[in-house]
């Protein structure tokens, strides 16, 4: 490993030039648009694999980007270790409150910041040097890989339905996908858990046209009033979710879960002092901030709009209103049952005079778990906190990986999730950005947690 080692720190600058290359590529997968660049991503990412030694490097079609598949099986009686991450990004949006331009990737204070820095190409890359640094500073692996890379984690369903038409290339032994963070700067983790999905969008209608709100105040309804209304029914801030039956199915974490949650460091001051709020906690008051965010199911509304939105003011009731609403589901909770309860509940509750145009599931996905002793696991967070020099922690991830879920289905391989980013990194957001020393460390980590997993028996 020593030789690895030496010939990553040799190259850090070349691995940094390249990802500075990828990083310009403006592969926002959401966008039509901007479909030429997510295939020139994924080119990119396919160069890549074939220069640092994978094989059998190819792109794999489905329904919108393709996936970038390629593998090196030459350590035989080696575990097989499937390594996923994704080439496309959010969309950059707003562009006004970016300090510099957000495919211009630029180095400040020590941070790099480019739209897809931390989510995901910066981690994804810190993957593939860890790979090239075995192969030209080795000659060999520590254990068998693969490469799964999609380009619709951001945008959509194809990278997630392509896993079940490929099970020859997804067939491995553990999972690891980078794309995660830390819990804090002193606390590299592996989310053994993470998440499900269930996106809705709904669309209500009153009158026919816009009115005038003077005139026909308290004659119409306003579907915006009546749509923030009974949103807000359902999700009120400081209690349970208001849908009918929307607990009944959820698994309790164990004892010794509550005890590894116990062990998560959770500083609420500087929460609250980083994001600018005076509270933190929301939902079900019986639970703490951190079990909520962990291990209790959210609702949120991600978008409402309507009516008037220009300049000035517009005396109106609009003729319609319309929001996205998003649920992220814990273990046992099924996407279609939850998207059918609040479809249920959301047209009991309107009232005469607003009509249900829409309540549809965009997309969904069940969560997904991987025993927290399962030996993969805990090779990976031995090789994490050598790696780092850190106290590394098993944890709950909060957000949703559809994708792992399929993993776990037709690989039938623990899902590890792990990276080397920051939970302040404002992925999603403006000014997104990854730490350089967070760069080198990944591939120094995943060197590391390579060998690991190629030790553990079959």
């Amino acid at each position: 490993m020593d030789a690895a080692l030496t010939y990553a720190k040799r190259q850090q600058d070349r691995f940094l030039k390249e990802l500075f290359d990828l990083l310009r590529i403006p592969s926002v997968s959401a966008d039509p648009a901007h479909d030429p660049d997510t295939q020139r991503a994924a080119k990119c990412m396919a160069d890549l694999l074939t220069r640092i030694g994978i094989e059998h490097v190819r792109l794999i079609p489905t329904a919108h980007n393709p996936i970038v598949y390629g593998d090196w099986l030459h350590a035989p009686g080696k575990s097989t270790i499937l390594l996923y991450g994704h080439y496309d990004v959010q969309p950059p949006d707003p562009l006004d409150k970016w300090t510099s331009p957000p495919f211009e990737p630029t180095i400040r204070d020590g941070k790099i910041y480019a739209r897809g820095s931390a989510d995901n190409k910066g981690q994804i890359g810190a993957v593939c040097y860890a790979v090239e640094s075995w192969l030209k500073g080795t000659g060999t692996l520590p254990c068998n890989v693969k490469f799964f890379i999609e380009g619709d984690e951001e945008g959509g369903m194809a990278g997630v339905e392509a896993v079940a038409k490929y099970p020859h290339e997804v067939a491995c032994d553990a999972v690891v996908i980078s794309d995660a963070h830390w819990i804090d700067r002193e606390h590299p983790a592996i989310f053994y858990g993470m998440k499900g999905l269930c996106m809705m969008d709904v669309a209500v209608r009153g009158p026919n046209r816009d009115v005038h709100s003077g005139t026909f105040g308290n004659l119409l309804a306003n579907p915006l009033n009546v749509l923030a209304h009974l949103l807000g029914q359902m999700c009120p801030p400081n209690a349970p979710i208001q849908i009918p039956g929307f607990y009944e199915d959820i698994a309790e974490p164990a004892p010794a879960e509550r005890a590894l949650l116990a062990e998560a460091p959770f500083d609420t001051a500087d929460l609250k002092r980083e994001y600018g709020v005076d509270a933190i906690g929301v939902g079900e008051p019986q639970f703490s901030p951190l079990e909520r965010n962990w291990l209790r199911p959210t609702m949120d509304i991600c978008g409402m709009w309507g009516g008037y939105q220009g300049p000035g003011g517009k005396t109106i009731i609009p003729s319609e209103a319309y929001a996205k609403v998003s649920f992220r589901i814990v273990p046992n909770q099924d996407p279609q049952k939850i998207a059918a309860a609040f479809e249920r509940h959301f047209r009991a509750l309107c009232p005469k005079g607003v009509t249900v145009v829409r309540c549809a599931l965009l997309g969904g996905a069940e969560a997904a778990l991987t025993p927290y002793d399962d030996p993969f696991l805990q090779a990976a967070l031995k090789a994490l906190a050598v790696a780092t020099g850190k106290r590394a922690l098993l944890a709950r991830e909060p957000a949703s990986i559809p994708i792992s879920v399929n993993f776990r289905k037709y690989a039938k391989a623990p899902v590890l999730l792990f990276g080397m980013g920051y939970i302040d990194n404002d992925i999603h957001s403006p000014n997104e950005h990854l730490e350089s020393d967070q760069f080198a460390q990944g591939i120094v980590t995943y060197i590391h947690v390579l060998q690991a997993m190629g030790a553990v028996r079959k």
